[in-house]
């Protein structure tokens, strides 16, 4: 015998729906969570590529500050190599009126400058013997700038003409000029009397020379 349904028809229907939606829901919340889960990760992934590209930029602005700075030393470097090279062709500059206040300092109340003479000597180095050997077979080739390109020693040579009361004034004069570290073959050519006003002076010449040469040209 057939058993008796009393739900009616449409309560089935309505179950099956039911748990379709209860499915759907569920399904719709999986996909929604992971799709959280993927932005969450996107978001770290980007945020992760911004810090590197925020020190990637921190790192090119340190790299084009470095080359800033080594643009100007380099072109410092090459400011400071013509400036060797002309001091090595022209000489170091002697201020003479220095020179004359060292003198002045040197020398006691009583010590009296006369005669002051200054000349600058310059002498061309003799070249080496490899370059000697090989020099006509050069000849052609150098430039008329050839000789003002060859090593040349540069000398300030002075000569000084004094009147001093004693040998002692004499003495310590010579001793200060010749302790100067500056003066080079600092000598004594002569020394004599000298009678003036009634006076019995001693006049004495000294002779010293100042090296123009530039420390890299040595």
């Amino acid at each position: 015998m057939r058993e008796l349904e009393f739900l009616p028809e449409w309560y089935p229907i309505l179950r099956r729906r039911r748990g379709l939606a209860v499915t759907q829901a569920w399904v719709t919340a999986v996909l929604m969570a992971a799709l959280c889960l993927v932005g969450v990760a996107e978001h770290r992934r980007v945020m992760a590529y911004e810090a590197t590209s925020t020190e990637l930029t921190a790192e090119m602005n340190r790299t084009r500050a470095q080359l800033r700075m080594l643009d100007e030393q380099l072109e410092l470097k090459k400011q400071l190599e013509q400036q060797s090279l002309i001091l090595s062709k022209v000489g170091l500059q002697v201020d003479i009126s220095r020179l004359l206040g060292e003198i002045a300092h040197l020398m006691s109340r009583e010590t009296f400058l006369l005669e002051f003479r200054a000349e600058t000597e310059e002498t061309v180095r003799p070249s080496e013997k490899n370059g000697a050997n090989n020099s006509r077979s050069r000849a052609d080739t150098r430039s008329g700038n050839a000789a003002e390109d060859a090593p040349c020693d540069r000398k300030l040579r002075v000569k000084l003409v004094c009147v001093a009361p004693s040998d002692v004034d004499v003495a310590n004069f010579l001793a200060g000029l010749t302790n100067k570290p500056f003066l080079e073959q600092v000598a004594m050519t002569y020394a004599k009397d000298r009678t003036q006003s009634g006076r019995v002076m001693r006049e004495f010449e000294i002779t010293f020379q100042v090296n123009l040469n530039t420390p890299s040209a040595e």
